[in-house]
């Protein structure tokens, strides 16, 4: 129950190399208990990750990552010895000044699938990913007392400690490469120069460059001719690429601008072998003006670390309200969904899909090719028509996730499950569905081992909920009665 937590403690005691996820809270001290707790991974808890009572004994956290929880990442009322070193999103802190301790703490990546190898329910391993974040030789040196990590594995392997549980594997993990996608087909920005040395990541900007806000992850850096890709926007005059530079440039002219201008440009360039090739290929959409469409995310070998994702890049996301991020606007037609899932594995996240109608949803799982496993999030779909079968987002496949969307204004219907097989719908708000089978989340009875949860299903033309077939879990829902 809420109450319960993995690891509770009331004595003086030691947590280390231990990696704790999805449940109702992870580790609690209290009632004079001290604590140490080194390298430890908490996530994905529905309440606190971390808790110290007013009550505790003194605590020693360090190298510790807490992050994706519903609650705090660390809710600390107690006595502190030590903290510092750790990774936990500071919004997310209750009851004590991290800045008052020894500090060095850091910020997780604005999507964990870009900390962790893989989040995806079921499927989950929070085993580092090779780059792409923070938590990497930013741990205290704890020699002596963590001198391995969860696996075994010697640490460090690198020049210093990871924070978590786990220490990178030496070969650096699957590859994760991001390009940008936005509609703008020109060079953003030229101004100045750039410099990078042979087998670095850090490329400077001079000659009166200042780099504006848009520029970001997976911007494609041509300097002399050399194509580089942006992981970070550092600062103004600094970005940090993906990989190193193979050739050094001193003060040279340079060009950057979007890898690709379409989803499908990407898609099509980035698709593979992906399980072969070990590695994931990730599109970061910018809101360089409307999409007219979307992607077939088809024909690619994946797994639960290898896979192809579709983002939005932070300050280009639409926030819950439409025309306030990036959007696809079919402009009253389609021809196919605006984003077809057939690959396994699949996350598509933070897009606007609108005005889309010829009988196509705005997402669709279809049954073959297997799509199992795949996960949209984050989506607003509004302002739609599609025949009487179909709706925003219709699903045939199996394990498929749909999460923390809005659906509105569409006819007929929000959801459609069909005859699937264990989907998930949690934490959706469904509002004005129209027409003669408007209803918000519908199921036939082929569907098996429906879960849905924390949804908000109103004002609809047709029933809120009409779910037919096999039902492991409906709870903590809103609806009419």
């Amino acid at each position: 129950d809420a109450a319960d937590h993995a690891i509770r403690s009331q004595v003086d005691a030691t947590i280390r190399n231990t990696i704790v996820y999805d449940g109702q809270n992870g580790i609690k001290v209290y009632s004079g208990g001290a604590l140490t707790i080194e390298n430890v991974t908490i996530y994905g808890m529905v309440n606190d990750g971390f808790i110290a009572g007013a009550d505790a004994g003194s605590l020693t956290a360090r190298n510790m990552i807490s992050v994706g929880n519903g609650g705090e990442d660390f809710d600390i009322d107690g006595p502190i010895t030590y903290f510092g070193y750790n990774m936990y999103d500071p919004n997310n802190i209750l009851g004590f000044d991290p800045a008052s301790y020894q500090g060095n703490n850091q910020t997780p990546p604005a999507s964990l699938e870009d900390l962790f190898l893989s989040i995806v329910a079921s499927s989950e391993n929070l085993h580092l990913e090779g780059s792409g974040h923070n938590a990497i030789d930013t741990g205290v040196n704890l020699a002596g007392s963590v001198d391995d990590d969860i696996d075994g594995d010697s640490r460090p392997i690198g020049s210093g400690w990871e924070m978590g549980a786990d220490e990178r594997a030496a070969t650096g993990g699957v590859t994760v490469n991001y390009r940008s996608i936005g509609t703008d087909p020109n060079t953003i920005y030229a101004t100045g120069n750039a410099s990078i040395s042979l087998g670095t990541s850090t490329v400077t900007f001079g000659g009166g460059a200042s780099l504006p806000t848009n520029i970001g992850q997976g911007d494609k850096l041509v300097i002399g001719a050399e194509a580089l890709y942006i992981l970070s926007r550092d600062s103004t005059t600094q970005v940090t690429i993906q990989g190193t530079a193979a050739s050094n440039h001193s003060s040279e002219s340079y060009t950057i601008s979007r890898a690709y201008n379409t989803f499908q440009a990407w898609e099509t360039a980035r698709q593979g072998n992906l399980v072969g090739d070990d590695r994931r290929e990730i599109g970061v959409a910018y809101d360089d003006g409307s999409f007219s469409a979307g992607a077939a995310i088809s024909g690619s070998t994946t797994d639960s670390t290898r896979y192809m994702k579709i983002t939005v890049a932070a300050g280009h996301r639409h926030a819950g309200i439409a025309g306030n991020g990036v959007v696809i606007d079919a402009g009253g037609g389609a021809g196919a969904p605006l984003f077809l899932i057939e690959d396994e594995y699949t996350v598509i996240e933070w897009v606007e899909l609108t005005n889309f109608n010829d009988g196509f949803r705005g997402v669709s799982f279809p049954e073959s090719p297997s799509n199992a496993n795949s996960t949209v999030s984050n989506l607003l779909i509004h302002d739609y028509t599609v025949d009487d079968a179909r709706g925003g987002i219709g699903v045939k496949g199996s394990n498929s996730t749909i999460r923390n969307t809005i659906i509105y204004d569409g006819a007929p219907r929000g959801i459609h499950l069909n005859a699937a097989t264990n989907p998930t719908v949690e934490n959706c708000t469904i509002y004005n569905t129209a027409g003669t089978y408007g209803d918000a989340i519908r199921s036939l009875s082929g569907a098996s081992g429906i879960i849905v949860r924390n949804t908000i299903s109103v004002g609809n033309a047709g029933e809120d909920f009409q779910l037919e077939g096999g039902i492991t879990y409906f709870g903590y829902n809103m609806y009419r009665l």
